[in-house]
């Protein structure tokens, strides 16, 4: 994963999970809401604990969502850049890629992109 982050050629071409989490005060039950949008070529699970591990958050984080994808650098920044070109970046969001969508928005594009 750190060889992804850092934008490592070799580590974007390997196979891996694009993933969805949020916290519980945020979701909806229908509708758009706040969801964070990563890449990992290991667990979910542990990457999405590593993450929110060093914030303020009080509570734990729900996985929305994982897809294994071939070449997980390119499809991730994919799936980023047609939710930024639908206008749901949230910029000003305590990280970095926070999208308001919906779980199922997401699996579409990975269905689209990666199908």
């Amino acid at each position: 994963d750190d060889a992804i982050e850092s934008g490592d050629e070799d580590a974007l071409e390997l196979g891996g999970w694009v993933y969805a989490f949020t916290f519980p005060t945020i979701s909806k039950p229908t509708g758009e809401y706040p969801i964070k949008i990563g890449k990992t070529v290991g667990d979910v699970a542990a990457r999405v604990n590593d993450q929110v591990k060093g914030s303020a958050s009080f509570e734990q984080p729900v996985v929305l969502g994982k897809w294994q994808v071939k070449r997980v650098g390119p499809a991730e920044l994919a799936i980023h850049n047609a939710l930024k070109a639908r206008g749901k970046w949230r910029e000003n969001a305590p990280g970095r890629e926070w999208f308001d969508t919906t779980p199922a928005e997401i699996e579409a594009l990975v269905r689209f992109i990666c199908g």
